[in-house]
C-alpha cells in the first residue's frame, strides 16, 4: 500500500495497462511529486479508505459505493431477523453519510428455499442519496420472514443472483462494490 498525504482530487492518476500507475501531485510545489507504482496492491490518500488498484476502476470515491444485502427470509430467521434489520441499517446509515454518499446504491435479495429467492429491492437509483437511502432502509424495514422446509436454504443460489446482477447491473466505476 502507498500513502499519500493529499485528497485524491489533488492527484493525477493514470495507468496504460493496470500494471503501473502514475500519480502525480497537482498541489502547488507538488509536495508529493510524481510517483510511478508498480507492484502495489492498495492506495490510500489522505481523504478516503485504501482503494485497490484495478485496471477501470476510478481511484476517486465519487462514483460512490454498491452495497447489496443477501438476507435469509425463511422462518428459522424468526428470531434473528430484528438483529440482521438492525444491523443492515447501521449499514446502510453508513454507506449515505460516507464518502461518494451522494452518488452510493443498496440493494437488498431475499432467499429462501432454493428457487424461491425474493427480490426485495433493486439498487436504488432515486435522484438524491437521502432518497436512495429512505427506500434501502424502508425495504430493510419490511422484511417478514416465513416458509422453507427442512430443505437447505438457497443462499448460495441467491449469492450468484447477486453477482450476476439480478438487483441490477453492478456499476464497474463504483468506488466500493460488496455483498454483505
Amino acid at each position: 500500500m502507498v500513502y499519500f498525504s493529499g485528497s485524491c482530487s489533488d492527484y493525477t492518476i493514470a495507468t496504460t495497462d493496470g500494471l503501473a500507475w502514475t500519480i502525480t501531485d497537482k498541489r502547488p510545489g507538488a509536495p508529493d511529486g510524481a510517483d510511478t507504482l508498480t507492484g502495489v496492491e492498495y492506495v490510500k490518500f489522505g481523504d478516503h479508505d485504501p482503494i485497490q488498484l484495478m485496471q477501470g476502476r476510478s481511484l476517486c470515491p465519487s462514483n460512490g459505493k454498491d452495497i447489496c444485502f443477501v438476507i435469509d427470509t425463511t422462518g428459522s430467521m424468526t428470531d434473528d431477523i430484528a438483529a440482521v434489520k438492525a444491523s443492515a441499517s447501521a449499514l446502510i446509515n453508513q454507506v449515505f453519510s460516507g464518502e461518494g454518499a451522494d452518488k452510493s446504491r443498496v440493494a437488498i435479495l431475499g432467499f429462501k428455499d432454493p428457487g424461491e429467492n425474493t427480490d426485495l429491492l433493486n439498487f436504488t437509483e432515486q435522484a438524491t442519496a437521502d432518497l436512495r437511502k429512505a427506500a434501502a432502509l424502508a425495504a430493510i424495514n419490511s422484511i417478514t420472514v416465513g416458509g422453507g422446509g427442512d430443505t437447505p436454504e438457497g443462499d448460495y443460489t441467491a449469492l450468484r443472483d447477486a453477482l450476476s446482477g439480478a438487483v441490477g447491473a453492478w456499476r464497474q466505476d463504483a468506488y466500493m462494490r460488496r455483498i454483505v
